[in-house]
């Protein structure tokens, strides 16, 4: 299981984990021989398996030539490991928990801020969502589409012939400037810092965040996963709907849909438990005005 601050999703890896339990039976002819589930594995299995654990394999006893499934699977596995000690189970777990991982992730490809940016505690699963899908490259975006040798890769947006990649979607796009110049003015009113300025890290990963308090900086950091949010979908729009709208209109949403998830929060959660997600603290940009909460932008 590759853990959330990592860049996994918190979940077993199940092939992994049903390969270590057919390994169990393996575990228990070797340290404890005398079992009679033991005479089983030696019979499927010691003919086989006698290239790892030798003393499996005896002329004094019967052995099938032929393994069953569970000893196939077991030296399939055994032939990808390094050498371990197989009296050792937790040894063997972890080597097949490493190729696993190995596999599927790029490790160390993102510090764990990028982490910590992505599982922010105001992101909903769909903004984690998304951050997840920028942070490993998951998008498909044109360029990538490209690469799989589908369309030309440029980008969708009427007057921009450059490449489509994630940083061009979020970022180096002109259709974009405008709705990054409007957070930067929003964040130097909420964080009170104006000598930072925001930057592809930060748009991309969460990299180089504002000198601020942790509620303040998870308050931007949803913001800017809105802002992503909206950006991505409306590129969608384009592609799929060919539906273009202006970045005013692009700027609305984002405001309605911070709007929606105040209110949604308002009804949801008990009044200490909203005002300490949206009002508590210094960089507050949402009050309550005749009981009702009221975001200022």
């Amino acid at each position: 299981m590759l853990k959330l601050e990592k860049g996994g999703l918190g979940v077993a890896h199940l092939e992994s984990k049903l390969t270590c339990l057919l390994f169990k039976q393996l575990f228990v002819a070797v340290t404890d021989p005398g079992l009679p589930c033991s005479y089983f594995v030696r019979f499927w299995g010691g003919l086989h398996l006698r290239r790892w654990v030798p003393a499996l394999f005896s002329n004094r006893e019967p052995h099938s030539s032929t393994p069953n499934r569970v000893v196939r699977v077991i030296c399939s596995a055994l032939i990808e490991l390094p050498p371990v000690d197989l009296s050792q189970p937790a040894l063997v777990h972890s080597s097949l928990r490493d190729r696993a991982l190995n596999a599927i992730f790029v490790q160390g490809r993102h510090p764990v801020e990028v982490w910590r940016s992505v599982h922010s505690r105001l992101n909903g699963c769909r903004l984690r969502d998304l951050a997840w899908r920028i942070a490993h490259g998951a998008l498909v975006t044109n360029l990538k589409r490209y690469h799989w040798r589908l369309g030309d890769g440029l980008c969708p947006r009427t007057g921009c012939d450059s490449l489509e990649s994630t940083a061009h979607v979020f970022w180096h796009c002109p259709f974009v400037l405008n709705l990054w110049e409007w957070f930067q003015s929003w964040t130097d009113r909420l964080a009170g810092d104006r000598s930072w300025s925001v930057g592809q890290g930060f748009v991309l990963y969460g990299l180089d965040p504002p000198v601020c308090s942790v509620a303040v900086l998870q308050r931007i950091i949803y913001v800017c996963s809105v802002v992503k949010k909206l950006i991505w979908r409306n590129r969608c729009d384009v592609v799929f709907r060919g539906k273009f709208a202006s970045w005013q209109a692009v700027l609305e949403a984002v405001k309605s849909d911070i709007r929606l998830q105040v209110e949604g929060d308002f009804r949801r959660l008990s009044r200490a438990a909203f005002f300490g997600r949206w009002c508590a603290g210094e960089g507050c940009f949402v009050s309550l005005r005749a009981g009702r909460p009221f975001v200022v932008f």
